[in-house]
């Protein structure tokens, strides 16, 4: 920003975020501490999730929902520009 660097990442890095969102049948208690895995928004029955390497952390807590929805996509670039700059591009 401003000129100045932002974030050093390597691109094969950034390649392995990806975004999770799940619909639960019920509101859980969200996991603190799963590795990887960054909570982004929850609702009463949503929750979106960025994973950074390994889905299997997350995957095996989501085994043990009632999850009506399950989606998983990888991170564009308007999102980690977003990531590091805030909501503006």
């Amino acid at each position: 920003k401003q000129g100045r660097l932002a974030a050093l990442e390597r691109l094969s890095d950034l390649r392995e975020l990806r975004r999770v969102r799940a619909r639960l049948a019920r509101p859980v208690a969200v996991p603190g501490s799963v590795p990887g895995v960054e909570a982004e928004e929850n609702g009463q029955r949503t929750y979106s999730w960025v994973v950074r390497g390994s889905l299997q952390p997350l995957l095996r807590w989501l085994a043990e929902q009632e999850v009506e929805d399950l989606h998983l996509e990888p991170v564009g670039l308007e999102q980690i520009y977003r990531r590091i700059h805030g909501d503006t591009p």
